[in-house]
């Protein structure tokens, strides 16, 4: 008979981060319930900030955490404290499917009648500028258009020259950003009209691939490129594409892209360069002398680059670079066979300090140990961060997908049989974490899927249990246990799902 000690697998967690907003009458009876309990606090702007702590951590009752944070929404709103209900919208946005933005353009407009005072509508100003930045981002203008016709309604009546100058400059910002997206808009789909005209059109297929490549889109921006006018182009697409997991062949694929950068202007430089940079940045470890000088200096001469939307990858498994040198690995997974879950997406291994702190910011202190000591809250700061790209959206796996993707369809007890091939043992580490993806993966592809660390997940229960002794007449799966949402253990780390857009 054989006898294992496994650091194993922890999955727990609150309400989803994309969940449906409660309908209108439960929130509508939660919030009666709020109110009553929280009369104190309702009054002041420090009771309004607790109770947007305790609606964090509200994770058990949607209605009445969406009651709380709505409430803490209007009441900062009508009392002038807008930090404080942007605060609030955001949290909400976090936990539930809510348009922020949509929301915040509410808040500054019926925010007007209650601006009186000159530090209040120098406040109100500074938010519609916030405002206006965040909706370019996302490329909101109807939003960015609301924010500044409120704001333009208020700067007139100021004495603050400097604002009314910053004011003016935003406008012009976002006047020329509006007639760039027409222009862009304009010749978008002039290219998609000859192209079915004649679908041969090399210069409408380079038109369309540059769209789709300034977004971030590259999986679609190749079906246009490898046609396009410019040879350099095409070469640069087809060298994309056959690049794979080889040094050599990633950084062929970099060099044609910075070629074609220097070549390029304007979006579709930092888009070319960008694609550059995210193959150097893969090709690092594999590269060496000369080689590995060049692509380190051309990472540093880039600069900060938007990375999110790079990804390269086949049907099954896909890489996306969180930052120069940081990949993110998915893994497809397939389909339970009782299609109790659905085909999704899973990180290779649990998120890696690098990672964290690609999204988060710091200095990882290793470039392959599992992030740990985080709160549920945390994964959802982290995820609100990482924000998702052209092809995925990012969220926290369920238990039942967790299980599902450990297995890779193999009963418990056959994987317990040879438990030390895929997991770290206890006598092997003592309690010690070890670096993701060293151990054999699973039929999955995944790494450490048992073992090293316990793994947050989305149902506010517990999955699995440390230092658990494991024989050969074992049959089931690890027990569940209780809430630990509120808690910042050693071993909680956190392993990503995603679903194509």
């Amino acid at each position: 008979m054989k006898t294992f000690t496994v650091c194993c697998l922890l999955c727990a967690s609150v309400a989803s981060a994309a969940a449906p907003l409660p309908d209108k009458a439960k929130i509508d009876a939660a919030g009666k319930i709020v109110r009553d309990t929280y009369r104190k606090e309702i009054g002041s702007e420090q009771g309004l900030a607790k109770m947007l702590d305790a609606a964090d951590s509200t994770n058990d009752d949607p209605a009445g955490q969406a009651a709380m944070y709505l409430l803490v929404v209007k009441q900062a709103s009508d009392d002038g404290h807008l930090r404080l209900a942007f605060d609030a919208v955001d949290r909400l946005s976090q936990r539930f499917e809510y348009d922020a933005l949509k929301a915040k353009a509410s808040i500054v407009s019926a925010s007007v009648k209650h601006a009186k005072a000159a530090d209040a509508r120098a406040s109100l100003v500074n938010r519609c500028f916030e405002l206006i930045d965040d909706a370019i981002s996302e490329s909101r203008f109807d939003v960015a258009d609301d924010a500044a016709k409120v704001a333009a309604g208020i700067v007139p009546r100021l004495k603050d020259a400097e604002l009314r100058k910053a004011f003016a400059d935003k406008r012009k910002e976002l006047d020329r950003l509006k007639k760039e997206r027409d222009a862009e808009a304009r010749a978008l789909a002039d290219a998609q009209a000859a192209m079915r005209a004649n679908p041969n059109d090399h210069k409408a297929h380079e038109t369309i691939g540059l769209h789709y490549a300034v977004a971030g889109d590259w999986q679609k921006a190749f079906l246009y490129l490898t046609n396009a006018e410019s040879d350099d182009m095409r070469e640069a697409a087809h060298l994309d594409i056959v690049a794979g997991g080889d040094a050599k062949a990633q950084g062929a694929a970099a060099d044609k892209w910075w070629e074609v950068a220097d070549n390029a202007a304007g979006k579709a430089q930092r888009a070319f360069r960008g694609r550059a940079v995210y193959w150097y940045s893969l090709a690092l470890p594999g590269l060496t002398g000369i080689l590995k000088t060049r692509a380190e200096k051309r990472i540093e001469e880039a600069g900060k680059v938007d990375l999110a939307g790079q990804s390269s990858g086949d049907d099954n498994r896909v890489t996306i670079l969180l930052a120069p040198g940081v990949p993110l690995v998915l893994v497809k997974i397939p389909a339970s066979a009782d299609g109790k879950v659905k085909s999704f997406w899973l990180g290779q291994t649990e998120v890696t300090e690098a990672q964290w702190g690609a999204v988060m910011g710091g200095v990882a202190k290793s470039a392959n140990l599992p992030q740990t000591e985080i709160y549920f809250d945390d994964c959802l700061k982290f995820l609100d961060k990482l924000g998702g790209n052209s092809r995925f959206t990012y969220r926290i796996p369920d238990r039942d997908e967790l299980q599902h993707a450990a297995l890779a369809g193999q009963p418990w007890k056959e994987y317990f049989e040879h438990i030390q091939d895929y997991a770290w043992l206890k006598e092997e580490v003592n309690e010690r974490l070890q670096p993701v993806g060293k151990k054999k993966p699973n039929a999955f592809g995944l790494f450490d899927t048992l073992g090293n660390v316990w793994e947050w997940c989305d149902k506010a229960t517990l999955f699995g249990g440390c230092a658990m002794s494991v024989r050969d007449e074992f049959s089931g799966g690890p027990p569940l246990t209780g809430d630990e949402t509120g808690h910042r253990y050693k071993t909680f780390g956190l392993r990503i799902a995603a679903d194509l857009r």
